[in-house]
């Protein structure tokens, strides 16, 4: 009778070896699911470097679930098998492959990470060069109206380009040309100071509430004042601005339009 609290006593440290390799597996889960990522990035990675052509159709997609299943896989083995070391007793080798597992998933995280970091600095030195040359062309491209004294006149003067019938309110705008022109027009008036105030025209019809509008060959569009302003601007001049400095090759500008180069809008 003396060797039952004997066994039951072995048994205890047993169990409590048992329950806390079990504990110790909880953590390693998410090691695991880092490690599931970089088997998911890898292959998927791989598989697109060896046949660039099918990643970049609608077969990729195969890569992507081959990469799904070979993440959770991998995810899964690693646990099971750091586990079933650790319930061996064998825990300097679970830890040593926890760490090794670790370090995986970290440099992967890191690298990708790096990466991103890389191409956002890319995007954001394009976006910056790109946006200063569209400055520098918006800039060459009105200063050439400037020069060129066929390009600009005062308030009310119509292009040689357009054919314009203006009702001291609406206004219905003709393009005479074989080309494509961004027409946008405002109302605009001279204070006793010598300062302009514009009130801005917008497209309606069929085609509404645009300020800058193409119009293409042989087509017309129609134009009226925001109402806020309509009734204080009604027979003013009209300012103009033909042509988009980003998009076409002719243009003509009011005199007063330069003063306010990005438009009457907010």
């Amino acid at each position: 009778m003396t060797g039952a609290p004997d066994v039951a006593t072995a048994r205890r440290p047993r169990t409590q070896a048992v329950l806390i390799q079990l504990a110790l597996s909880v953590p390693e889960l998410a090691i695991a699911a880092g490690f599931g990522f970089a088997a998911f990035w890898g292959t998927t990675a791989f598989s697109c470097r060896l046949a660039p052509a099918i990643c970049d159709s609608a077969g990729g997609l195969v890569f992507v679930v081959t990469g799904v299943v070979v993440g959770i896989l991998s995810a899964a083995g690693y646990w099971v098998v750091a586990l079933t070391l650790g319930l061996a007793g064998r825990t300097r080798v679970r830890y040593t492959l926890d760490a090794v597992v670790a370090a995986v998933a970290a440099v992967t995280y890191g690298s990708l990470a790096w990466q991103e970091h890389r191409a956002a600095t890319t995007r954001a030195a394009a976006a910056e060069t790109a946006a200063r040359n569209e400055a520098t062309a918006r800039e060459q491209w009105i200063a050439a109206l400037r020069q060129d004294p066929n390009a600009h006149g005062p308030p009310g003067v119509m292009p040689p380009m357009l054919e314009v019938s203006d009702d001291g309110s609406g206004v219905r705008v003709t393009n005479t040309t074989s080309e494509w022109l961004t027409v946008a027009l405002a109302r605009v008036l001279q204070d006793n100071q010598g300062a302009w105030h514009a009130c801005p025209l917008l497209t309606v019809g069929e085609v509404s509430d645009y300020y800058r509008f193409s119009i293409g060959p042989g087509s017309t569009a129609q134009y009226a004042p925001i109402p806020s302003c309509a009734v204080g601007f009604e027979g003013a001049p009209l300012e103009y601005r033909v042509g988009h400095p980003l998009l076409d090759r002719i243009g003509y500008w009011s005199d007063t339009a330069f003063a306010v180069p990005n438009g009457r809008l907010p």
